[in-house]
C-alpha cells in the first residue's frame, strides 16, 4: 500500500442526546488508524440536506470520502482494509465493510446480488451486481468519484428508502465498481429508540416509496428489469 491517505468521515444524527451515543461515538473514533477528519452532522434537517451539506463545506483536499450511520462501529483495521481494496481494485468506486453471515444482515443487504469472496493482491471483496447497491451504514468513495456523484435529491421526507440506490447507481453510471471489503465486521448498535421516534421514520420511509420510481428515472437510474420483477412477483404473492 501507498502512502497514508486523508479522510473525512461524516455521520449525520438526530440521536446525539440518546443515551450511549457519545460512547458510541467514542469507539467510532478509536477506531481510526489513518489521518482523518471527523465531523457529526446535524440531521435534524434530513440526511439528504446534512449529506449534501458536508459534500459542499467539508470535502476538500481529502482521498476518500466516507459517510456513515450512527448506529454503526467498525471493525478493527477498517481503514487500512478499504485504503488496501482501492489500491488493489483500480475501478473501485464506492466501498463498504461486509457484514458477515447472519440472515437478517444478508437480507437488509440484499446477498443474492452480491458475488462471491475474491482476492486480489491483499484485497479479499464482493462485487456488487450492476443495478444493485451498497445497502448499508457506511459507504467509502474515492474523493472525485464523490464530487462526479454529486448532491442527492432533496425531498419532502427526512428519511428516504431509496437513498443508496441513487448514490449507489450513480457510482455505477459513471463506470466505477461497487464492493463489499472483507476483514473487518462491523457492529451495529441498538439504541432502543422510542416508539415515537420508530413511528415517525417508518412513517418517513413508507412515504418515500411514492416518488422513488421519479427519483430514480429522472436521475437515469431507473430501476433494472429484474428488480421490478421481483417486486411484481413479491405482490403477488402477498408479500409486498
Amino acid at each position: 500500500m501507498g502512502s497514508a491517505m486523508k479522510w473525512l468521515v461524516v455521520i449525520p444524527s438526530i440521536r446525539q442526546d440518546r443515551p450511549g451515543f457519545a460512547s458510541v461515538m467514542d469507539r467510532v473514533r478509536a477506531s481510526f488508524t489513518q489521518p482523518t477528519e471527523f465531523h457529526i452532522l446535524d440531521g435534524q434537517g434530513g440526511k439528504p440536506v446534512a449529506l449534501n451539506r458536508a459534500l459542499e463545506t467539508l470535502l476538500k483536499d481529502h482521498d476518500l470520502y466516507a459517510t456513515m450511520d450512527d448506529d454503526y462501529v467498525p471493525g478493527p483495521n477498517w481503514q487500512d482494509l478499504i485504503e488496501q481494496a482501492f489500491d488493489d481494485l483500480p475501478n473501485l468506486g464506492l466501498a463498504s465493510l461486509w457484514v458477515g453471515q447472519a440472515p437478517v444482515l444478508q437480507e437488509v443487504v440484499g446477498a443474492h446480488r452480491i458475488g462471491p469472496p475474491k482476492v486480489l493482491g491483499k484485497t479479499t471483496f464482493r462485487n456488487v451486481d450492476r443495478g444493485h447497491h451498497i445497502a448499508g451504514a457506511l459507504h467509502v468513495y474515492r474523493t472525485d468519484v464523490a464530487r462526479r456523484v454529486g448532491p442527492q435529491p432533496v425531498t419532502a421526507e427526512k428519511y428516504q428508502v431509496w437513498e443508496d440506490a441513487w448514490r449507489g447507481r450513480r457510482v455505477q453510471s459513471l463506470g466505477y465498481d461497487l464492493a463489499f471489503i472483507e476483514g473487518a465486521q462491523p457492529e451495529f448498535i441498538d439504541y432502543n429508540d422510542p416508539p415515537d421516534y420508530l413511528q415517525w421514520r417508518d412513517a418517513q420511509v413508507q412515504a418515500s416509496r411514492k416518488d422513488q420510481d421519479k427519483w430514480l428515472r429522472d436521475s437515469g437510474i431507473p430501476d433494472p428489469v429484474w428488480l421490478k420483477l421481483r417486486r411484481l412477483i413479491a405482490k403477488l404473492r402477498g408479500r409486498a
